[in-house]
C-alpha cells in the first residue's frame, strides 16, 4: 500500500470529520480528539451550539466516537 492510501482519513464529500457513516473516529485518532472534532462540527451556528450543550448531544457524540469510521479510498 502506498503512503497516500495509509494516511487517508474518512472525510465525506464536504470534508467533514469521520465521513458519512455512524462511526466517526478516524484511524489512529484518540477518543478525545474525535470528541472535540465532532463537537466543533455540531457547534457550527447558534442553534447547533445551543444543542451541543445538552446531555443528549454529549452522549450522542460519545457514541459515534466509540467506533472507527470506514476509511475511504
Amino acid at each position: 500500500l502506498s503512503t497516500i492510501t495509509i494516511d487517508k482519513v474518512a472525510n465525506d464529500q464536504y470534508g467533514n470529520h469521520g465521513g458519512t457513516g455512524l462511526c466517526q473516529r478516524e484511524r489512529n485518532e484518540s477518543f478525545s480528539d474525535c470528541y472535540k472534532a465532532e463537537m466543533d462540527e455540531l457547534c457550527d451556528g447558534f442553534w447547533g451550539c445551543v444543542g451541543s450543550s445538552t446531555p443528549f448531544a454529549a452522549v450522542l457524540v460519545a457514541a459515534v466516537c466509540s467506533c472507527s469510521a470506514t476509511q475511504v479510498d
